[in-house]
C-alpha cells in the first residue's frame, strides 16, 4: 500500500485524514515500511512508520527516489453508465494504469445526473494506494460526445463491427505520447454517433462477435493497451 502526500518536505512526515484511516483499518504497526508518494512533485520515498497515534501517523523518511517518466499516457473516454458500474470502471482503470478518465455524455446515457465526481476521485485515490501506483489518475468533468471524438490517437471499441482487431491496431500504432480509447454506453452507440465516428476517421476496433457490457469492455481494452505499453 502506497501513501500520497503533496510534498516530501521533511525527514519526518505526518499522515492524517482518510489516508490515516486506511492505515488504521489495516492495523499497521510501528516499524513497517511504506512508499510515500508526492502528488505535487516527481519524487517518492521509502519511509518507516515510527509512531501511530489516535488521529495521525508519523513516518521517518529513509530514502528518496525520482519517479520514472511514462512513455505513453493512457486516456479513457467512458460513456456514462450506471453509478455502481462507473465506480467499478474507475477502480479497475486505475489498477490498469490509466492516467485520465473522462466521462462522456452520449445519446443513450440514462443517468447523466448521477455522477458523484468527488466520490469517483476518492475511488481513484484509494485504488492507486492499494495497487501501489506512483500517481493518481485524473477523473475529469463530463464532456459531450462531439468534443470526445476530437482527441488525438483516439480509437473506439464497437460491437460486432467489421473494424480491426484491437491487437492489430496496437501493432500498427507508432510510438506516441498518448493513447485514447472511447468505450460506449449500455446499449451501444447510436447510428448517428457511429456516423460521426466514421466522418471523423476514428478507428473502430472489435473483440469479435461477442457482446460485452460497457464495464467489461473498458477492462478488456485497457488490459490490452497496458500489455503493449509495458512492452515499450
Amino acid at each position: 500500500m502506497n501513501i500520497f502526500i503533496e510534498k516530501i518536505n521533511s525527514k519526518n512526515l505526518i499522515i492524517t485524514g482518510q489516508d490515516f484511516d486506511h492505515l488504521k483499518v489495516r492495523r499497521q504497526k510501528q516499524g513497517q515500511f511504506f512508499k510515500i508518494v508526492e502528488t505535487q512533485g516527481d519524487s517518492y520515498c521509502e519511509a518507516e512508520l515510527v509512531n501511530f497515534g489516535k488521529k495521525e501517523a508519523e513516518f521517518k523518511v529513509k530514502q528518496i527516489f525520482k519517479k520514472k517518466t511514462k512513455k505513453t499516457q493512457i486516456v479513457l473516454y467512458q460513456a456514462i453508465i450506471k453509478k455502481s458500474n462507473m465506480e467499478l470502471i474507475v477502480q479497475k482503470a486505475t489498477e490498469l494504469g490509466v492516467d485520465r478518465i473522462i466521462p462522456v455524455v452520449t445519446e443513450r446515457v440514462s443517468e447523466q445526473g448521477t455522477l458523484n465526481m468527488t466520490r469517483l476521485a476518492v475511488i481513484a485515490r484509494e485504488s492507486a494506494m492499494q495497487s501501489e501506483r506512483l500517481d493518481i489518475p485524473e477523473v475529469l468533468e463530463p464532456i459531450n460526445f462531439l468534443d470526445a471524438v476530437k482527441a488525438d490517437n483516439f480509437f473506439c471499441l464497437g460491437e460486432r463491427t467489421t473494424g480491426k482487431n484491437i491487437k492489430d491496431l496496437m501493432l500498427m500504432l507508432p510510438p506516441c505520447p498518448n493513447i485514447a480509447v472511447f468505450i460506449g454506453p449500455e446499449g451501444g452507440f447510436s447510428e448517428k454517433e457511429f456516423s460521426v465516428l466514421q466522418a471523423n476517421y476514428v478507428p473502430i476496433v472489435s473483440f469479435g462477435e461477442s457482446i460485452m457490457r460497457s464495464e467489461t469492455s473498458a477492462i478488456a481494452v485497457l488490459s490490452v493497451i497496458r500489455c503493449f505499453c509495458l512492452a515499450e
